[in-house]
């Protein structure tokens, strides 16, 4: 009736949804009550059948930047959230890019998209980039080696990184020498294509052919004298001819010595090199071979030929004969003893 004093109190209301998901969600309420001195005259029923609309949550997706070197698989993709419900996250993204494992140097974009939890959320997507930076590629030239004389071995190096469906032409040169003595090998990198190399960061590094010491032998030719006659001395390679250009060694060797031997005394003697230089073009040659000396050689050391054979004195006791040879050489030979073992 109207004059009953009678209010609604709402002070300790309390209104609850019933599940927190977006859309339509009904809502349970409690905690209204009737105050003023009729109160007691009615009864308050509570609210039933009530709902409220819960909207999406706007949230952003971040597909996060990354970086690998050419020639690299593709790095694990993931993401950041902007305003996501703490706690929470959104499964089944899906990661794009058209970046693959040859894909030239450069920056790409990485696409976020889809999700299979996103009822209560409303997404919007932001792309990362993928940024593809030079692989290391090493040129590394190989150490040579030849013996003085002989052609240079090919050239040669290996290249470190290069990926197989990536080509490049090296090509290798040394240093101007032929003495014995370490050269610099030097490579230079071309390409077919100017994308290939924009794609690596190239180093390459230096090696030495090294010329070592030709091995050679000298030995003295054997050679026949009459006691009082003289003697040239020629030297021999013992090691088949083994001078640079074929060249003879007699042409080559100079300053040549031997050991002393006897040479006005009967007999056969050994004939061994003390020393010898090399040279060509005018060029001492010498410290480009390994030398070492041989035995080879006799020299022979006989009388020569007798054109004037005498008697001059002759006793019972000693016999005196005299003669001469084709070097105009006089030799007096005095034998002591009976005669008799003359005849």
């Amino acid at each position: 009736p109207s004059h009953d004093t009678v209010s609604l109190n709402i002070t300790t209301t309390v209104a609850k949804f019933q599940n927190k998901n977006a859309g339509v969600v009904g809502v349970d309420v409690s905690g209204y009550f009737l105050a003023g001195k009729n109160a007691g005259n009615y009864i308050l029923y509570q609210p039933t059948d009530l709902s409220a609309v819960i909207m999406k949550r706007p949230v952003t997706i971040n597909a996060t930047n990354k970086s690998r070197l050419y020639g690299s698989n593709n790095p694990a993709f993931d993401n950041t959230y902007v305003n996501i419900v703490s706690g929470e996250l959104i499964n089944d993204l899906v990661f794009t890019t058209t970046a693959d494992v040859s894909t030239n140097v450069g920056s790409y974009n990485i696409v976020v998209s889809g999700g299979s939890n996103l009822s209560n959320y409303d997404p919007s997507y932001n792309v990362g980039v993928l940024t593809i930076t030079k692989a290391p590629l090493q040129v590394n030239a190989v150490a040579k080696t030849k013996v003085y004389g002989d052609n240079d071995p090919q050239l040669t190096a290996n290249a470190t990184g290069l990926f197989g469906w990536d080509s490049i032409d090296i090509s290798n040169y040394r240093d101007v020498g032929q003495d014995v003595s370490s050269y610099v090998i030097r490579n230079a990198v071309k390409v077919n294509n100017s994308a290939v190399i924009g794609n690596y960061d190239l180093s390459t590094n230096t090696s030495l052919l090294s010329i070592t010491k030709r091995p050679i032998t000298i030995v003295a030719y054997s050679q026949d004298k009459a006691v009082g006659g003289t003697i040239t001395y020629r030297a021999a390679d013992i090691s088949s001819n083994n001078l640079v250009n074929n060249l003879g060694i007699s042409d080559l060797v100079t300053d040549f010595s031997y050991n002393a031997v006897s040479t006005e005394r009967i007999g056969k003697y050994k004939l061994i090199p003390a020393s010898a230089n090399i040279k060509s073009s005018g060029k001492n040659n010498t410290s480009n071979y390994d030398i070492s000396y041989g035995l080879l050689g006799y020299l022979t050391v006989s009388l020569a030929d007798v054109t004037n054979l005498q008697i001059n004195t002759r006793s019972s006791t000693s016999i005196t004969i005299a003669w001469s040879d084709d070097l105009n050489n006089t030799i007096d030979l005095k034998y002591y003893g009976n005669y008799r073992d003359w005849e």
